[in-house]
């Protein structure tokens, strides 16, 4: 007898529940997954403006190549579920969540050996026991928590896309839109100018041909000293 897959509707929230306060809190995907897919299937597909992250100065070479994002060099990441953590740990440098919010938990008072620790890329979400409407976490990129809901569960049907390789499969996708440049106000900003005196604002967004005519010359050199940043939402990729 062939049992029906299950299927998993899953929300990922921009921030954890406890930054929300009165705001209502934005949609960064919806997907549905398969009772038999693995975690770590799901945690790849997640992404967020902090994913793109750019690290450095780049006020002396605006053109300098990105040598990566920050989701490059930083690959864990981590599930919590009703009182167990599920670790990313398939990368070799990969960090142990789980053992920094344990110590958390026990200056708190709280009782350690009420929660595990578990393998994401070892278990399925069949595995799983959750409520519907619960609000779980996701941690990524050292401390980038997202508020993670499960929305609905229940059984495969001829109305759902029958090709198993496009699972987890985005209902909703919607990163951080970009911030429009300041001088211009036509075009999407590119770079994050901080301290700049030429500025009314210690932190001003800039598009890059304002940047270049209005904080270079003709030589491509500074007219005064300012940190310049990527602005990471301009470089997330169209179909995310």
């Amino acid at each position: 007898m062939n049992i029906p897959e299950i299927l998993l509707l899953v929300t990922v929230y921009d921030r954890r529940r406890s930054d929300f306060g009165m705001r209502r809190p934005s949609v960064i995907g919806t997907y549905y997954v398969h009772g038999s897919q693995l975690l770590t299937e799901l945690r790849d597909k997640i992404k967020c403006a902090n994913s793109y992250c750019v690290s450095g100065d780049f006020a002396d070479d605006p053109e300098r190549p990105i040598e990566g994002f920050a989701e490059d060099f930083c690959k864990s990441g981590l599930f919590f579920i009703e009182n167990v953590f599920y670790n990313d740990m398939r990368a070799p440098d990969a960090v142990d969540y789980s053992t920094y919010y344990m110590k958390w938990l026990t200056k708190k008072g709280e009782d350690a050996s009420n929660y595990q620790s578990k393998r994401m890329e070892e278990t399925t979400f069949a595995d799983l026991s959750v409520r519907l409407a619960q609000p779980y976490s996701f941690t990524h990129l050292g401390n980038c928590q997202h508020m993670v809901i499960f929305n609905d569960v229940r059984m495969i049907n001829s109305n759902d896309v029958r090709d198993a390789a496009r699972y987890p499969f985005a209902v909703v996708t919607k990163l951080q839109q970009n911030l429009q440049c300041r001088i211009c106000e036509a075009q999407d900003a590119l770079w994050l100018v901080i301290n700049c005196k030429l500025f009314p604002d210690d932190k001003f967004y800039t598009c890059d041909e304002c940047l270049r005519t209005s904080l270079y010359d003709t030589n491509g050199k500074q007219l005064c000293p300012f940190e310049l940043r990527l602005q990471s939402s301009a470089l997330i990729p169209a179909n995310e």
